[in-house]
């Protein structure tokens, strides 16, 4: 059972971290303009404004599981979904990338804190 946990701590810590992949995690934000990201392509149902939110939500929803608290699944598919497809100002996207990067860190320390295999 311990090397099932350490796959499980490895595995997890890498895909937090984007280590083995193309980008590292804390960077798949930087240089994107607010005004670009807030954009959504044709045939492309969701901006990165929304994509950000929408991971942003399920990454705090998972810290709080983490923390021991019972966090309720939305009813709907779209309650995991927040905001508008894209940010008002310069200032919004900033928050919301640094919002990101900030659940990213506590979702990180969480998840190397907790039995991931309970």
């Amino acid at each position: 059972m311990k090397s099932n946990r350490k796959v499980v701590e490895r595995t997890v810590a890498n895909a937090l971290s984007g280590k083995a992949s193309h980008v590292a995690t804390k960077s798949l934000f930087a240089g994107l303009d607010w005004q670009v990201a807030g954009s959504r392509p044709e045939g492309v149902p969701h901006s990165v404004f929304q994509l950000l939110n929408h991971m942003s939500y399920w990454q705090d929803w998972v810290v709080k599981r983490l923390e021991g608290e019972d966090p309720p699944v939305p009813e709907h598919a779209e309650g995991g979904w927040p905001g508008g497809p894209s940010p008002e100002s310069p200032q919004e996207w900033q928050r919301a990338v640094r919002g990101f990067r900030s659940g990213l860190l506590k979702l990180d320390r969480r998840s190397r804190e907790a039995d991931l295999l309970a």
